[in-house]
């Protein structure tokens, strides 16, 4: 049976993160996904100071500043009508603030500074069970292989078979909020060094500059809140939909999407595991706690 000082399970930033930081301490770490390789899609894409700190003290940033949009704040409506703006406050003691970029690239540069210190992500790896003991954790996949490792961290998402295993209670609820998401080509005349905001009673709708899209950049990220939906939306109902939300919720007409990257349609929870520890098994990222996308970060 394989040996490990630290198996991980899940591939993403939080992941990815984690075998860096340990990986460069001269822990033994490996990595597994389920998936059968990186995702492609940008999903979240801002990367606020914090995050940018963290990469640097990992050797982990790379080009993704010179990838990345660099904005200065958000920029709240009501209608067409500004009523606010919130900066990032400048500070001397850090390069950069925040950084409009595709966590498909975040994801990109950690495997890569992964790969330089020794380590690679493993895709297809499905943990179907786990028991620890005193001394560690019995990892088990699909395939009928196993692994023994002193330290098992479930970094595997909402829907974590690691805390699952683990018996671990992930309490919560559902709340009312329906989220529509959308990456644009989009014709209009927006000031790109912002995000926008936009208060309406019937919702918030959100447009975030992305990298990309031509000279000038006219790619988006499009967000809002609707009520709960009674079908299951496609690209082309998604993008309707951000046509008929642009003009309600902004107050401007003529606003043109030319087509769509991606779409999704996400309803959100709030759950926090009943505990972050078991043993020698631990859990981080989504596996631990997940929220709402809109609010403000611990």
């Amino acid at each position: 049976m394989d040996q490990v000082a630290v198996l991980i399970t899940g591939a993403g930033p939080t992941g990815l993160t984690l075998a860096c930081g340990l990986a460069a301490q001269g822990v033994g770490v490996r990595v597994v996904d389920r998936a059968d390789g990186p995702a492609s899609t940008s999903r979240a894409n801002i990367l606020h100071a914090r995050g940018v700190e963290v990469l640097e003290r990992l050797k982990a940033v790379g080009d993704l500043r010179e990838r990345s949009l660099a904005p200065v704040g958000m920029r709240m409506h009501v209608r067409s009508r500004p009523v606010a703006t919130m900066r990032f406050a400048p500070d001397a003691r850090e390069s950069v603030q925040a950084l409009f970029v595709s966590q498909a690239q975040v994801e990109e540069r950690l495997r890569r500074r992964l790969g330089e210190l020794g380590g690679r992500v493993e895709w297809g790896m499905t943990v179907t069970g786990a028991a620890q003991d005193a001394d560690g954790v019995t990892v088990e996949f699909a395939d009928g292989t196993r692994v023994r490792a002193g330290w098992l961290a479930g970094c595997d998402g909402a829907r974590s078979t690691v805390r699952e295993a683990a018996g671990i209670g992930f309490p919560g609820v559902p709340v009312v909020e329906n989220f529509l998401l959308a990456d644009v080509h989009a014709d209009w005349d927006r000031d790109r060094t912002v995000s926008a905001g936009f208060f309406h009673r019937d919702g918030l709708l959100l447009a975030i500059p992305m990298p990309g899209g031509g000279d000038g950049g006219d790619l988006w990220r499009l967000m809002a809140d609707v009520p709960a939906l009674d079908r299951r939306l496609n690209d082309a109902d998604i993008i309707a939909r951000f046509e008929q939300l642009l003009a309600e919720r902004t107050g401007r007409s003529g606003e043109r999407i030319r087509d769509a990257v991606w779409t999704s349609v996400f309803r959100i929870h709030r759950r926090l595991a009943a505990d972050y520890r078991d043993g020698r098994v631990l859990l981080a990222g989504d596996a631990a706690h997940i929220h709402s996308p809109i609010g403000g970060r611990a």
